[in-house]
């Protein structure tokens, strides 16, 4: 039988998402082995906590009806009292949250609201979380790329990108703390891009799932800034409460926005199931699962940091997320090393898989056991010789 052409002509231009070939690029070694520790894929191995699973199972037992986009009001009241909790910032719940089934569906779905007519860019910065610039190709835009560098510590040089560029672009996305390069971005940067943002008419995405896992100081949110008007800000449970498979998250932006994103929303029929919301409103009230989750992540993120310290081995990530960025021997390139470290037993991710400006670093998540964890160190300490 011959193989059917893609119906959309975007999906022959994209490779197959990175994190869904991990299968793939097993099948190019001999041998794997079998116990092999895999750091590849920033999905949590804890269990969720106890009393959010005791919610949900609780409410499984409601009439079964379809949500609705604006989602459950405890939720969306949640959502704005931890924001003003922990940024202290203060939000509407009835017109600037809309919950979502995770963050990657609303990045996608967000862009095909706001795309199109003189709008047709949307900015990225590379390395990066592919999801924002693939989801823009399907949108109808056209993406450009901003390069993040360790000699500007990962942050983008915005003053360096043409006027004339800001003009027709739709959105600029910021991922801070940053996946793949664990970078924290300060305020300054933030207040910076979105003052651009009202000057030139475009949205300030911020993606900003990682807030919550970092090690020595708590990272800005780009709603703090003074004018966030022009500010759309995306956040999930998935590494702040571990709860990955829920796919439970949230968008907030100005109430004109959030009309229209609903609206979009209602047409497609989506929005997050109801006894996921209600796990989700008792996971933005509690913090002690959070604060002990972010003490797991320290105490495995320390492993790899000792370890690769102790070789003298070049990366970052000391401050935030679940993932350490390290740059690999000269001897190899970021594909070449990774398949080293899974013919050792340790599965990472290549940097190039982030973009081409990821070439020469893997991407190492530190979502093991502590054990596995630990031996995992050691291993890939141990390559850099």
């Amino acid at each position: 039988m011959n193989e059917v052409e893609p119906l959309n002509p975007v999906l022959s231009e994209l490779q197959n998402a990175a994190f869904g070939s991990l299968g793939d690029f097993k099948t190019r070694l001999a041998h794997v082995p079998e116990d092999l520790v895999d750091l590849s894929v920033g999905d949590p191995a804890a269990l969720p906590p106890e009393p959010i699973t005791a919610e949900i199972a609780e409410r499984l037992a409601d009439r079964s009806t379809y949500p609705l986009a604006v989602g459950v009001p405890e939720l969306r009241e949640a959502v704005a009292a931890w924001y003003a909790a922990r940024f202290g910032v203060e939000i509407d719940p009835d017109t600037e949250i809309v919950p979502t089934v995770g963050s990657k569906e609303a990045i996608a779905h967000f862009q095909h609201v706001v795309c199109g007519g003189d709008r047709d860019a949307v900015v990225v910065t590379e390395p990066g979380y592919n999801t924002p610039a693939r989801s823009a190709r399907f949108a109808g835009a056209d993406v450009v790329t901003v390069p993040l560098s360790p000699g500007n510590g990962w942050l983008p040089d915005l003053d360096a990108v043409p006027a004339a560029l800001w003009t027709k672009t739709a959105v600029l996305w910021l991922n801070y703390p940053n996946n793949p390069t664990g970078a924290v971005a300060p305020l300054e940067l933030l207040e910076h891009a979105a003052t651009l943002a009202v000057r030139h008419g475009f949205w300030l995405a911020a993606d900003e799932p990682y807030t919550e896992i970092w090690y020595d100081a708590p990272p800005a949110s780009a709603l703090e800034v003074a004018d966030r008007s022009r500010v759309v800000a995306f956040t999930s449970l998935s590494k702040r409460s571990g709860l990955t498979g829920f796919r439970s998250g949230a968008l907030v932006a100005p109430a004109g926005l959030v009309r229209a994103i609903r609206l979009f929303r209602a047409n497609y029929g989506l929005a997050p199931t109801h006894f996921v919301q209600h796990g989700a409103v008792a996971a933005w009230r509690d913090e002690e699962h959070v604060a002990a989750m972010r003490d797991v992540y320290r105490r495995r993120h320390d492993l790899f940091v000792e370890a690769l310290d102790s070789r003298g081995i070049e990366f970052w990530g000391r401050h935030a997320t679940l993932y350490v960025w390290a740059r690999v021997p000269s001897d190899t390139d970021s594909e070449g090393f990774a398949l080293r470290c899974l013919e050792a037993g340790v599965a990472v991710t290549p940097g190039n898989w982030f973009g081409q400006g990821g070439e020469g670093f893997v991407r190492i998540a530190c979502v093991a056991s502590d054990a596995e964890c630990e031996r995992a160190a050691q291993i890939l300490a141990g390559l850099w010789l």
